[in-house]
């Protein structure tokens, strides 16, 4: 993965965190947590599923893969929507 001049890294501070709650394949969530890393940002993997009915009634569930220290840092945005975290 390559950092594009315009893109989202050369807007984000280091020490920030992306969560990623898209549909991807494990090497492309690799490919993203390795290019930030050089950047000083983290990344979490955090799937989110349930679909609309789901979110209607606010009973998703996100599945969050990254550092333990990464995820408590966004404890409260874990807590905003989903009715289950794993």
């Amino acid at each position: 993965m390559q950092i594009v001049t315009g893109g989202l890294l050369n807007g984000i501070r280091p020490g920030s965190v992306i969560v990623n709650h898209g549909t991807g394949t494990p090497h492309n969530a690799v490919r993203l947590t390795e290019t930030c890393a050089r950047a000083g940002v983290d990344v979490l993997d955090a799937s989110v599923s349930g679909g609309q009915p789901a979110a209607q009634t606010r009973t998703l569930t996100t599945m969050v893969g990254g550092p333990q220290p990464v995820s408590q840092r966004c404890e409260s945005l874990f807590g905003s929507f989903p009715r289950h975290v794993v």
